[in-house]
């Protein structure tokens, strides 16, 4: 099956103008798919399992503009957190539509950064003050924040629940914090700024696979040892593992400070063994796209990646 893209849509059928897509959270199911875009937009699509009835199911227009978002793991719930301008964190609930739910403020500048713990109890945030903050997802109540020498471009949590830690990315690398009180567990020193982090799971390896500016890919053990480094061509932009940790998402290309660069390529490498071998997806534009915007869905294994021209790609499992 060939990739979906779904519509722009003219502001009153999808995304207006200007359309880039800034953000995409599947929900918990799969089977739907919110984006954001830089008009102050969200729009719920319906994308189910063989992607041939997929449809737009809401647009809202919104005061804040939503630079992030990510679906709570918790089961039975149907609620995205999105990272607003203005430095709050909203809470969105999915039942028939969307429907705004809590916002609380959460940093002194716009919200950029957004992820929650595999466990559904954690939230970590970062924002244009460089701060990372880490909130008890249940009360909205701070339980740490570091302060860093800028935004960070990324963050993730590991998926073993034995190991809970919050790596970061940073301008001079890769920092890994503990979870629970803040404590700086690890650092990976680098030539050139980090990019991307994405956490394997266990059932595959429990790999830590961090991407630099520089087109550097890192794979390494829990334990820290590196297994494999590579470039794929071009800057790293976004890396992520669909949840099952049989896949590694790699998007790249293109010039990270605007003005050309590279092709934008994304590719989808199996994960089962390490050194990676050659990627089972690879696709070139002609696209340019957002970082931010994208991500794999939780049960039904699809990647989506937005672009700037306000469309919505959708990739099948395989």
């Amino acid at each position: 099956m060939s990739v979906k893209i779904l519509p722009a849509g003219d502001g009153a059928d999808g995304h207006g103008t200007p359309p880039e897509i800034l953000a995409l959270a599947f929900l918990a199911s799969g089977d739907q798919l919110l984006s954001t875009a830089r008009d102050r937009t969200l729009c719920l699509w319906s994308v189910p399992a063989d992607l041939s009835e997929t449809s737009r199911l809401q647009t809202v227009q919104w005061a804040e503009r939503t630079y992030c978002a990510c679906w709570d793991p918790i089961a039975g719930h149907s609620r995205i957190a999105a990272g607003q301008s203005g430095g709050t964190i909203r809470f969105w609930t999915v039942d028939t539509g969307l429907t705004a739910a809590e916002v609380f403020a959460a940093h002194e500048g716009d919200v950029r950064q957004l992820a929650f713990s595999p466990s559904g109890a954690r939230l970590a945030s970062a924002g244009d003050d460089g701060k990372v903050r880490m909130w008890d997802a249940a009360t909205r109540l701070p339980i740490w924040e570091v302060a860093l020498g800028g935004p960070p471009s990324d963050l993730g949590f590991s998926v073993n629940p034995s190991s809970p830690r919050l790596a970061v990315c940073g301008p001079t690398g890769l920092t890994i914090y503990d979870v629970e009180t803040g404590s700086e567990l690890a650092t990976r020193p680098t030539s050139s700024p980090v990019r991307s982090v994405a956490f394997q799971s266990p059932s595959y390896g429990a790999h830590v696979v961090y991407g630099e500016q520089s087109g550097r890919i890192t794979v390494e053990r829990p334990n820290g040892t590196v297994v494999q480094a590579f470039s794929p061509g071009g800057p790293i932009r976004r890396l992520r593992f669909e949840p099952a940790g049989r896949y590694l998402g790699v998007l790249s290309g293109g010039n990270i400070g605007g003005g050309g660069g590279p092709p934008l390529v994304v590719r989808r490498f199996p994960a089962e063994q390490y050194p990676l071998g050659g990627p089972n997806l690879q696709q070139p534009g002609p696209f340019s796209a957002a970082h931010d915007a994208f991500t794999f869905s939780r049960l039904q294994h699809r990647m989506a990646i937005g672009t700037t021209q306000g469309r919505s790609m959708v990739f099948p499992p395989n």
